[in-house]
């Protein structure tokens, strides 16, 4: 992209604004480019904006380019936006790179948090890899306390009841405050080592929030659907809709997914009925024709697909 007048900083500004809001990511960093070959001074401002905007697109592969703005520039990232980049490089899988940063921001003397490690942490827990324990260690070595979110990522993703307990224990020991995501992880552990009755067990703590407890309960049901417990499951289910809530449509989607009888086509359909934001809806609709080609519904399933046609095109 050429000028020939060259624009003021603030006009870059808005320029780079605009490409973020439009999607054109890269025409943004290009203008980066170019402001930095002139006379004008790069701002934290412009190059937060292009990352909010790779996060928002899912564009993680540029979050190398960027960061290399960050260090040839000489602009010192705050500890949030470390763990952005941290983030984005943990979702391309390049734990090397994510590293990197974290022994970067040292010697940009930007003091490491949690969040910083939390990122890498559930990128190899969600990989299977149990090296997201080492991390816990190398925060210890760094001393870096950890936060509720650390907790929730080493709770939720425990294979043992026995590790459930010693987190847990752990964080009620350190005085951290159990948040909703720190109930949810012990919702989905206890579900996934096979402890159903403990997990439901869960919903009776004291602690939790009134305002909190419709999403929990959805967890729940998410969770016994997605662990074999479709019984219990549905009667948590009935339980939400009886005391007047409404399940979650993650939860809905979980509770779609879990369905496989014959018999069970009215229930999908009337789950169906609970998405009323259109992506989710969309979604549902998939899973009720994916349902209906698997059952020989073909007429049904030929029905759905021209109204989730017609709701796209309408939109």
């Amino acid at each position: 992209m050429k000028f020939e007048i060259t624009p003021s900083l603030e006009s870059y500004k808005e320029l780079i604004k605009f490409c973020c809001s439009s999607r054109k990511v890269q025409l943004a960093l290009d203008i980066v480019n170019q402001i930095s070959q002139g006379s004008l001074n790069l701002s934290i401002d412009m190059l937060n904006c292009i990352l909010h905007a790779i996060e928002e697109n899912h564009e993680c592969n540029l979050v190398r380019q960027i960061y290399s703005v960050f260090c040839c520039h000489s602009l010192k990232p705050n500890a949030e936006t470390f763990r952005r980049m941290i983030s984005l490089s943990v979702k391309m899988k390049d734990f090397g790179g994510a590293y990197a940063m974290l022994n970067d921001s040292r010697k940009m003397n930007v003091k490491p948090v949690a969040g910083m490690y939390n990122a890498i942490m559930a990128g190899y827990f969600r990989e299977k890899i149990s090296a997201g324990l080492r991390v816990l260690k190398q925060m210890e070595l760094d001393s870096v306390k950890p936060d509720p979110q650390t907790y929730s990522y080493l709770i939720g993703y425990c294979d043992r009841e026995e590790d459930i307990i010693k987190y847990y224990e752990e964080l009620k020991c350190s005085g951290i405050t159990v948040t909703k995501h720190i109930f949810m992880s012990l919702i989905n552990a206890y579900a996934a080592c096979g402890q159903f009755e403990k997990a439901k067990q869960v919903l009776l703590d004291e602690g939790i929030p009134v305002k909190s407890l419709n999403e929990l309960r959805s967890a729940l049901v998410s969770s016994l659907a997605s662990n074999g417990q479709m019984a219990d499951a549905l009667d948590t289910y009935e339980e939400i809709k009886q005391s007047g809530g409404d399940l979650e449509p993650r939860a809905v989607l979980s509770l779609m997914e879990c369905l496989h009888s014959e018999r069970d086509l009215n229930l999908m359909l009337q789950l169906l009925e609970e998405l009323h934001d259109q992506g989710y809806w969309i979604e549902g609709c998939c899973r009720v024709i994916s349902f209906c080609v698997r059952k020989k519904h073909l007429r049904l399933a030929d029905k759905k697909f021209f109204i989730i046609w017609d709701s796209i095109y309408a939109a």
